[in-house]
């Protein structure tokens, strides 16, 4: 696998600037003396003309060029994936074919032919890989591990989960299905799977959901509610709100909770809540302000360390847990549509990490 120079800056490149965590990748890099940092959003879009393209990269002090040709003649040491879902597999056939090693945005595909097709030329090149889900690094979920490890929980018997958030309306392809693949359940099932899988390692069997557009109704041909319910090999029950249910005059973006009950103990764990409360003397409304340590933060330092050579790669098990992440919601999908609890494609078993 490519490995960095360890003397010089990394240079990374922004493949896209669709997803709206770019900016906040773009920040975070561009703040840090060890990378140069270079961005490209080609891509044809409907959203106002500032929030994309040259626009927002010289509003975020990024430089950047105008194809993903250039930025790939540029020989960056490393990508950072951040293009619409159903566009990523495409860009990540480039990005293979030229050994680059890739931090791409969740979800790996939105079907599973597709993720299938990335898992093999993830493999065929041997690319490192790794998928943008941040609530992984946190303190609270290591501490959750440890303790699992250590038996204080038992055998979980189940996850009750909500990972809610605000409409994405600050880009519009979020609710083109086109593009996004789908609604809630694309955006949103993915953290909290991912959570599951590296706690428990077990794996997902059938999945009963349901979704409507009650919220928003205008906002497109995308669910923007769903709740999903994940049977588990070992008898453990996962339920998850992935709505899209977030009041816009909320004071924060939406959060991740976990309830988890098991044979010897249980636990609640809230990823998001150390903030600071209070109220906007300007508008009148509740304000929240978050401290600590910033996730997305930490995932880019461990993406740039790997890049180094100073983490190990861990391409196999993400592609692993990415695949069976695309299974599941493409379960959840069909069992929204037909009203049936539908069977999770097959996956290999893994060992968590």
């Amino acid at each position: 696998m490519p490995t960095a120079h360890t003397g010089r800056p990394l240079r990374i490149g922004l493949f896209s600037l669709a997803h709206v965590h770019a900016e906040t990748y773009a920040r975070i890099l561009r703040s840090r003396p060890d990378v140069q940092l270079l961005a490209t959003d080609p891509d044809p879009h409907a959203d106002a003309p500032h929030t994309r393209g040259r626009s927002l990269a010289q509003s975020l002090g990024v430089d950047y060029v105008e194809s993903y040709e250039e930025l790939l003649d540029w020989r960056p040491d490393g990508a950072v994936l951040t293009a619409e879902n159903t566009r990523r597999p495409a860009l990540l056939a480039r990005l293979a074919a030229r050994g680059v090693p890739v931090l791409t945005e969740k979800p790996l595909a939105t079907t599973s032919a597709d993720a299938d097709a990335v898992t093999r030329l993830v493999h065929r090149h041997d690319l490192p890989l790794m998928l943008a889900l941040p609530v992984r690094y946190s303190s609270d979920f290591t501490r959750l591990q440890q303790d699992h490890r250590a038996g204080v929980l038992g055998d979980v018997v189940s996850v009750q989960a909500v990972n809610t958030a605000r409409l994405p309306d600050r880009r519009r392809w979020f609710t083109d299905p086109a593009l996004s693949g789908g609604g809630a359940f694309v955006d949103h099932l993915v953290h909290v799977l991912d959570l599951v899988d590296r706690l428990t390692g077990d794996t997902p069997v059938h999945v009963s959901a349901v979704g409507n557009r009650v919220l928003h109704p205008g906002a497109g041909a995308v669910e923007t509610a769903g709740l999903a319910t994940i049977g588990y090999r070992s008898g453990t029950i996962v339920s998850i709100d992935c709505s899209w249910s977030v009041p816009e005059t909320a004071p924060t973006w939406g959060g991740l909770e976990l309830r988890i009950a098991g044979t010897r103990g249980a636990v609640e764990v809230d990823f998001f809540r150390p903030r600071l409360r209070g109220t906007s003397r300007r508008s009148g409304l509740p304000l929240e302000l978050p401290y600590g340590t910033d996730l997305d933060e930490r995932m880019l330092d461990a993406f740039l360390r790997r890049l180094r050579g100073q983490e190990e790669h861990t391409t196999d098990q993400d592609l692993t847990s990415a695949a069976r992440l695309v299974q599941v919601v493409e379960a959840a999908q069909e069992s929204a549509r037909t009203g049936r609890t539908v069977a999770v494609s097959a996956t290999p078993d893994r060992v968590p990490a």
